[in-house]
């Protein structure tokens, strides 16, 4: 992928998920996804399973980031 690819892919990111209906949808992912939780499990599979989770929230939360932007630490239940 390009430079210029890239910047354009995280633009429809942005433009996706800062959408008001965006904003729902990502803190929902937020939520569901274990960002601000353990993922740790006796089972190891749960862990690995729930840490696949994590990073696919934590890779939308990458794109959302623009240069030294910061994003929102918080969530909105």
């Amino acid at each position: 992928m390009t430079p210029e690819q890239l910047k354009n892919l995280r633009k429809t990111y942005r433009d996706v998920f800062e959408s008001d209906n965006g904003k729902i949808i990502l803190n929902d992912l937020k939520n569901r996804c274990h960002i601000n939780s353990s993922t740790y499990s006796e089972k190891t599979n749960e862990t690995f399973f729930l840490e696949g989770q994590r990073r696919v929230a934590l890779y939308i939360l990458d794109m959302l980031r623009e240069d030294n932007r910061e994003l929102p630490t918080t969530t909105e239940e």
